[in-house]
Order: C-alpha cells, then structure tokens, then sequence
C-alpha cells in the first residue's frame, strides 16, 4: 500500500514538473535549470506568474481542488529536496512550508486569485449532496441483523449510524479520531438519557 502510495505521489509531482516546465517553454522562458534547483525567491515570482495564467491544454481553467492540488505538488517537490539536503549535510532545518515561508506571500495571493478564476468560470464539480434519509428508514436499518446492539459489530455499526446522521462526522479519518472522551451524557428536556457530542457543545459556546 505504501508502494502505491509512493508511486501515486512521483507520479503526481512528475505531472506538476512537467506542466510547469511546459509553461516556461510557451512563455519563452530558460528550461535548463530543474525545477528543483531555481532559488526559493526567483521561484516565487515565477509561480506567480504561472498561477496568474494557469490553464489546461483546452485553454480552459482548471477546477479550483486542481489549482490546489498543484500548490500542494509543488509544496511536495521542495519538502523532498529540503529532506535530501538535511540527509547530505546531517543539519536539520525547520520543515519547508509554502503557505507561510515569507518568500511565498505573492504566490499564495496568485493560488487563490487562480482559485477565484475557476470558480467564475463555473468550472468547478457541484459536491454530492448527502442523500436524505427518514424515520422509516432508520427503522428498517436498526432492525436489520447486522445492527442489533447484541454483538460488537451491531453495536458498532450503530454508532456509525448515528455519528454520522445525528453528530455529522464525516469520513473515515473523522471517525477513527473519536473518543470516548468526545461525547457525554446528558438529557433532554423531558428527562430522558441521550449522548451529547462534546466538540459540538464547545462549538455552540465559541
């Protein structure tokens, strides 16, 4: 799985090089030196320039998760020269981060001009909707054999159920960072039991 993700990652940044560096051809600009070795300042101005024009091969804007994702690429890129370096010379230094090296400023403001550009354009994917689901439905799903509280599964499986439906969490990662700790009991105005999320209780106090 590793290997996969490794691979998906060179694969990915060999993309981010190669549509910068078909970038620099089309703006007549000097391709001899590797994107790894343009020096942190000229870089940040060339990225604003590529961000600032940033189209695909249509000539149309990318979608603004893409824009972002080629930010990322090349945050990516010079996090692995910088681990090289620290691995030659034995010195660490402090984690390369694009967002808030001050060299960066400039491009950082191109990134979400970019970003602003798709959406304009109206190029970006509408996000799915969560599909709605009633009263009855949760009853048919409580009284299937998998979800009765009896074994660990049954109950595990409810709790998914309404963590996700009742308290909002969402995906995997969200889910495999609960704890106990997150929810406590309480009642309800008739005085009856019921389970409260502690983070959403902070956030209604904020």
């Amino acid at each position: 799985m590793r290997c996969n993700q490794k691979n998906g990652t060179m694969k990915s940044n060999s993309w981010v090089k190669n549509r910068f560096n078909a970038w620099r051809e089309s703006s007549k600009l000097d391709t001899s030196v590797p994107l790894e070795e343009i020096p942190l300042r000229e870089l940040s101005e060339l990225l604003c320039r590529f961000f600032f024009c940033l189209k695909n091969k249509k000539g149309e804007h990318y979608p603004s998760q893409s824009v972002m994702q080629i930010y990322k690429g090349f945050n990516r890129i010079f996090c692995g020269v910088q681990r090289e370096r620290i691995d030659s010379t034995g010195i660490n230094e402090k984690p390369f981060l694009m967002h808030t090296h001050p060299f960066f400023g400039r491009t950082n403001k191109s990134v979400l001009l970019a970003m602003e550009k798709s959406i304009k354009a109206g190029v970006n994917k509408a996000r799915r909707k969560v599909d709605y689901f009633t009263n009855e439905d949760e009853r048919k799903i409580l009284a299937h054999p998998l979800h009765q509280p009896n074994c660990a599964h049954g109950v595990q499986r409810r709790f998914v159920l309404f963590a996700t439906s009742v308290f909002f969490v969402r995906g995997n990662t969200e889910l495999w960072k609960l704890r106990a700790v997150d929810f406590c009991l309480g009642t309800d105005e008739r005085g009856r039991e019921m389970l409260r999320s502690v983070e959403k209780l902070n956030l209604l106090y904020l």
